[in-house]
């Protein structure tokens, strides 16, 4: 995921964009759904991916994540 990241930032690195994830969370149920929509949370958060659409935004049971780069 740096990898990546760092590539777009370089060929990019003029432009302002911003890159979304869409975490489909209403599919991941009881304990072990729980523990993985946390993984994936903080996954993202440690990428510097920040919440971008509150519940009602999103589809049904979808978490929108999103980064922002300044170019």
């Amino acid at each position: 995921m740096r990898r990546v990241l760092d590539e777009l930032r370089e060929r990019w690195r003029c432009r302002r964009y911003r890159l979304r994830v869409r975490l489909r969370v209403g599919e991941l149920t009881g304990p072990g759904g729980k523990l993985q929509k946390a993984m994936w949370m903080t996954f993202f958060s440690h990428h510097e991916f920040a919440t971008a659409a509150t519940p009602g935004e999103g589809a049904a049971g979808e978490v929108v994540l999103q980064r922002e780069f300044a170019g």
